[in-house]
């Protein structure tokens, strides 16, 4: 077992997805600015929605999303670590 910082959010039709906090440019933790109502990564202002759609800044694509399942009413997910600069979601481990 492992401890990552993850987001558990919910899209528009009420389905739930886990983000990696890890920003899609160059690997920083992005934290969720509440009083902005967006992910805002503080080391080049990459600006995600709370759906972890970008919409600013040099993230080259969304916020990714995590491997999960719901079992027991226990969120479970798969953590991956993702290549980060490419538009393209690609696994590294």
């Amino acid at each position: 077992v492992s401890q990552k910082p993850v987001y558990v959010v919910k899209d528009a039709n009420g389905r739930i997805a886990v983000l990696s906090a890890v920003c899609t440019h160059l690997g920083c933790t992005v934290p969720w600015i509440e009083d902005q109502n967006r992910f805002i990564c503080p080391c080049h202002k990459g600006t995600f929605e709370s759906t972890g759609k970008v919409v600013g800044g040099p993230a080259p694509r969304d916020m990714d999303a995590l491997p999960m399942k719901i079992e027991d009413g226990v969120v479970k997910v798969q953590y991956q670590f993702f290549r980060q600069l490419t538009p393209n979601k690609e696994v590294i481990a």
